[in-house]
C-alpha cells in the first residue's frame, strides 16, 4: 500500500504542503479494498489534498483517474465503475417485464409464507432475491418454485451456478434431495436437467477473466439461479449480471450473514438493502 500510495503520488502533481495528508488518504482506500469496502466516507477537506488525483463522479463519466468522490464516499475509480455498471443492469432487471404465472393451483406445495412469498416473486418479477438464515428451507423452496416455473412454461431453459465448484456441490446436493419429496415427484424433475456450476464456467470465463457471455453475447437461459450469493463480489456480479438476456428471471440465494465474497464488496447484503428492491425481496 505505501507503495503504491507513492507511485501515485509520484504520477500526479500535487501541492507539496498536501501530500502527506493526500498520502494517507489513499492508503486509507486502499486499505479499506483490502477489507473487502470498495469506498470510504468522504471528507471533504481531505479530498482537496488529492488534487488532480481524484474528480468527482460527475467528471468521471469522460475522464479516467485514481480516484472518484460523490456526495457521500470516495473510490478507487475500478470500483466507482464497477458500481456504476452493476447498479445499471439492477436497475434493467427491476424494470424488466416478464410473463406473470399464476401459483394458485399451486398452494399445496409450500406452507410458510416467507416461502409463499417467494414463489409469488418469482412468478411476477424478473429480479428475485431469496433470503434466510440456515434451516430456513431456501433450497426447499428453490425446488418448488423450479418445479412450478417448469410446469408453467414449456421448454423453460434453467441455469442453476454458485460461485465456487464446492458450492456448486453442495447446492447440487441440496437440490437432490429436495427434488425427492413426495409432492414433487409428479413434477417429473431430475437434477440432471439442471446441473449446477460455478458462475466462472456459466459464464465461460477463460484466463484472461473475459466472459464468453455478456451483454453483447447474453446467456441463452430463461431462469439464472446462483446459490450462496452472499460470495458475490462486485466484479463476478457485475460480470454476471451484464451477461443476464432480457426477460429472463434472476434468482439470488444466499444468507448476507454467511459466506463473505473474497474480493471487494458484498453484493447480496447491500442489494438487500436497498428500498427500491424491497419489492423484490
Amino acid at each position: 500500500i505505501a507503495v503504491w500510495s507513492q507511485y501515485l503520488l509520484q504520477q500526479f502533481s500535487t501541492d507539496p504542503h498536501q501530500i502527506d495528508q493526500a498520502k494517507l488518504l489513499i492508503e486509507e482506500v486502499l486499505e479499506a479494498n483490502l477489507q473487502g469496502d470498495s469506498c470510504i466516507v468522504r471528507h471533504d477537506q481531505n479530498i482537496q489534498s488529492l488534487g488532480h488525483l481524484a474528480v468527482s463522479e460527475q467528471l468521471a463519466q469522460n475522464q479516467v483517474v485514481p480516484f472518484v468522490y460523490d456526495t457521500q464516499y470516495l473510490y478507487l475509480y475500478r470500483y466507482w465503475k464497477l458500481e456504476q455498471r452493476l447498479a445499471t443492469q439492477v436497475l434493467r432487471l427491476k424494470q424488466q417485464q416478464i410473463q406473470p404465472i399464476d401459483v394458485t393451483s399451486f398452494d399445496d406445495l409450500l406452507t410458510d409464507h416467507h416461502q409463499k412469498a417467494a414463489l409469488n416473486s418469482v412468478a411476477n418479477h424478473a429480479f428475485n432475491i431469496i433470503t434466510g438464515g440456515p434451516g430456513t428451507g431456501k433450497t426447499y423452496t428453490l425446488a418448488r418454485i423450479i418445479a412450478v416455473l417448469h410446469h408453467a412454461i414449456p421448454d423453460i431453459r434453467i441455469a442453476m451456478a454458485a460461485p465456487t465448484g464446492k458450492a456448486a456441490q453442495r447446492m447440487g446436493e441440496a437440490l437432490q434431495k429436495s427434488l425427492l419429496d413426495p409432492k414433487l415427484q409428479k413434477f417429473g424433475l431430475r437434477l440432471e436437467q439442471f446441473n449446477p456450476i460455478t458462475i466462472h464456467r456459466l459464464l465461460g470465463l477463460g484466463n484472461q477473466q473475459l466472459p464468453r457471455f455478456n451483454q453483447r453475447q447474453p446467456l441463452p437461459y430463461d431462469v439464472i439461479v446462483i446459490d450462496e450469493a452472499s460470495m458475490l463480489d462486485l466484479n463476478l456480479a457485475t460480470l454476471l449480471f451484464e451477461a443476464v438476456p432480457d426477460h429472463c428471471r434472476l434468482i439470488l440465494l444466499g444468507d448476507a450473514n454467511q459466506l463473505a465474497s473474497v474480493d471487494v464488496g458484498s453484493v447480496l447484503a447491500d442489494l438487500q438493502q436497498v428500498p427500491a428492491l424491497q419489492d423484490n425481496r
